[in-house]
């Protein structure tokens, strides 16, 4: 049965981001107490990496867009995702602080560089219609492999250790990452494929690579506001979610609890990346995505007075419908805006800013907590950075000339 190439795009994409759960921030705050116990190393190291990895990431990022426009995702997707098999599989085995650092790093350079930028983009140029479905599917898996690998991790963590929890991750990656990717996508050159809904010719152009297309779209004020929304907000989720489980704990609630709101928070990821891109696909996309905005900045209000367990769930449901929300719309924002022939190119441009927001919220929360020993002071600055970041997107109107 001859398979339209748009959904074996639609389906790699997916088994990638459920993969790529073991990069996600969810997963990773599940490590942050046993390694820094075992290893005898502070949350700023650990941070710093993260950091430095999430930056060269985000530098990357609009190299890897235009790769994606000129030849396809395939060749970087199976780097991208042999490289995290390999870091995690290092993690495991660490020792010394240089090799945690050299392998935390490259592990966020190739989620933050590569695969997150590789998905979306992709699947939201193959799709003209129901785009907003198309993209929210990936955003679901990714979701769905937070619900089951961080409780995952967990229980591994407390029967073994968090070293066979690292190996697993890596085992997870390569084979629902690069297999899939080797097997189902094709390679193409430069000049991009002709009708991805039928896969009938993978050589020639649907529509050229226009340069100057993407020089006006930088240069666009609306574009401008678009980056600093991502930066202030994907500085603020980050900066929670990242320490959320350490911050719950030292707020006095068990490690059960705190685990079980990081699975609210991925379950409410899964439900809201349908939820997100059907109303994307049914309103206007903008206004979508300031209820996302909203919706964080209530998050992690309720996140800074965590007075029962109810409202720490309460404050997953919407830090997960937040977080899902303005990765899934972002990418359906800039297809509205812009249009489609630049969209790798342009998302991954918005992917730095944002990845920067990433790298600087998680060290500053880490810095924070180990000079005052308390995450309050970091969560109310990050709060305020959201509303701002609310207040720049409402200033991004459409441009007239795509």
């Amino acid at each position: 049965m001859n398979i339209p190439y748009k959904w074996r795009i639609l389906f790699t994409c997916s088994t990638v981001e459920f993969a790529n759960a073991a990069t996600a921030m969810v997963v990773l705050a599940v490590f942050i107490d046993p390694m820094t116990l075992t290893l005898n190393w502070s949350r700023t190291s650990i941070s710093g990496a993260v950091a430095i990895g999430s930056v060269i990431g985000a530098c990357m990022a609009p190299v890897t867009g235009q790769i994606n426009d000129r030849y396809g995702p395939r060749g970087m997707l199976i780097i991208s995702t042999v490289l995290v098999s390999v870091s995690c599989i290092v993690l495991s085995y660490v020792q010394t602080s240089v090799i945690l650092g050299v392998a935390l790093i490259v592990f966020r350079i190739c989620d933050q560089g590569a695969t997150k930028v590789l998905t979306a983009s992709s699947v939201g140029k193959a799709f003209s219609e129901n785009r907003g479905f198309a993209v929210s599917m990936v955003f679901l898996a990714g979701s769905l492999g937070c619900v089951i690998v961080a409780p995952g991790a967990q229980f591994i963590i407390t029967i073994f250790s968090w070293r066979e929890a690292w190996l697993c991750l890596g085992c997870l990656m390569f084979l629902g990452g690069t297999i899939p990717t080797i097997i189902l996508l094709k390679s193409r050159n430069k000049n991009g494929l002709n009708n991805l809904s039928t896969g009938t010719d993978l050589t020639k152009p649907s529509a050229a690579f226009n340069r100057q297309e993407l020089i006006t779209a930088f240069k666009s004020v609306s574009f401008v506001y678009i980056l600093i929304s991502l930066f202030l907000t994907g500085m603020a989720s980050s900066g929670v979610i990242l320490h959320l489980m350490s911050y719950l704990v030292s707020a006095g609630f068990s490690e059960s609890v705190s685990v079980s709101v990081l699975s609210v928070i991925a379950i409410s990821s899964a439900v809201g990346s349908i939820l997100w891109g059907k109303l994307a696909d049914r309103f206007n996309v903008k206004w979508v995505c300031v209820a996302t905005y909203v919706t964080l900045v209530l998050a992690i209000g309720i996140v800074i007075f965590p007075y029962n367990i109810t409202f720490l769930y309460l404050m997953g449901l919407a830090l997960g419908l937040a977080g899902v929300g303005v990765n899934t719309l972002s990418a359906l924002l800039l297809a509205n805006y812009y249009g489609t022939n630049i969209l790798a190119s342009i998302y991954g441009l918005s992917r730095t800013a944002q990845v920067m927001g990433f790298a600087l919220g998680i060290l500053f929360s880490g810095v924070v907590y180990d000079r005052t020993g308390a995450y309050q002071t970091a969560f109310s600055i990050l709060l305020l950075l959201s509303v701002i970041g609310l207040l720049a997107l409402l200033l991004a109107k459409k441009p007239k000339v795509f």
